[in-house]
């Protein structure tokens, strides 16, 4: 899979800084933000909305599924 997964990777990362910090100004590292169960699945939300959109651009290129066990894998947090 090419470059494109990196807009689904650095949305991830934006979303949960973004998200993390109007949940807790005090959060300083992404497993923070992405330990607190409302914020994680708000950021998956958004990755997977980004997943769509590449499938449609790169039908040839993409699963959902492969799509999917990325998001799932860049959100991994191990308890």
């Amino acid at each position: 899979m090419g470059r494109p997964k990196l807009f689904i990777h650095n949305l991830g990362h934006s979303s949960a800084a973004y998200i993390g910090y109007l949940h807790n100004p005090e959060f300083i590292f992404m497993h923070e933000a992405l330990s607190v169960k409302e914020i994680r699945s708000q950021v998956r939300e958004t990755m997977l909305q980004s997943a769509h959109i590449l499938l449609e651009k790169y039908p040839e290129e993409f699963t959902e599924k492969d799509l999917v066990e990325h998001i799932d894998d860049l959100l991994f947090v191990s308890e």
